[in-house]
């Protein structure tokens, strides 16, 4: 095969991806990773968070707010 020529059929782009950073060397390769690491953490940290985390958050809020004397405060807390 024709290395210059891409192959028939669908192209898989992270296979072109990773062998255009194979080609250019291991620097390349590292940037790569780290591109593909820091879009899959923007991904999840746009995330919205589950309803059932949010609430064991808010339970575990008021058990340290509780323990350390301090009131806790209602989520509708300044919302008129």
């Amino acid at each position: 095969m024709n290395p210059a020529k891409p192959p028939h059929g669908p192209v898989d782009p992270a296979a072109a991806r990773e062998r255009t950073a194979a080609a250019e060397g291991p620097g390349a390769r590292a940037d790569w990773i780290g591109d593909g690491l820091r879009q899959l953490y923007r991904r999840v940290t746009e995330e919205p968070l589950p309803e059932a985390f949010a609430k064991l958050l808010a339970q575990l809020d008021e058990e340290d707010s509780s323990a350390a004397g301090v009131p806790a405060v209602p989520d509708d807390a300044g919302s008129n």
